[in-house]
């Protein structure tokens, strides 16, 4: 005859236990912005108010710099992705990143404080002296876009 050890154990349920993730309720990080530039896509560019003192001084600092030194015309060969200064048409230098350049000479940039675009003569553009590179003081335009929304597309009719 077999004895029977087990006959009462009873087996204790094993719990089983499965990490609930908890959706975390969202929180409103407000801070002050300017807008500086929309695009046709909705992107949209801003500066944060926090940082504009510092822009501001280094836009006064590195404009006296070039005018107490102006660049030589056609001394910069601008090169796609290199940082520069660039000539806007209020006459006022301001720092860009080289996003393209064209073959007839036309160069692509971007000013990297504000978000906007242009495309220029490379006697328009000028070497960005060290002193105001992005390390000394980041590019001061973010970049954001509306959630959800699509622009539409154009619709050629004809």
């Amino acid at each position: 005859r077999v004895p029977q050890v087990w006959s009462h154990y009873e087996e204790t349920p094993v719990e089983e236990v499965v990490p609930v993730l908890e959706e975390k309720e969202r929180t409103a990080n407000y801070k002050p912005v300017f807008v500086t530039e929309i695009t046709d896509d909705l992107h949209f560019y801003v500066q944060d108010v926090e940082t504009g003192a510092q822009l501001e001084k280094l836009m006064e600092n590195m404009r006296a710099e070039v005018g107490a030194h102006p660049p030589v015309e056609g001394s910069f060969a601008p090169r796609r992705g290199d940082f520069c200064i660039a000539k806007f048409v209020d006459g006022e230098w301001y720092r860009a990143r080289v996003e393209k350049v064209e073959s007839g000479g036309k160069v692509h940039i971007f000013y990297i404080d504000y978000g906007n675009k242009e495309t220029l003569p490379p006697t328009r553009l000028a070497a960005l002296p060290p002193a105001f590179s992005p390390r000394v003081l980041p590019p001061q335009a973010t970049e954001y876009t509306f959630a959800f929304i699509q622009v539409p597309q154009d619709v050629s009719t004809g």
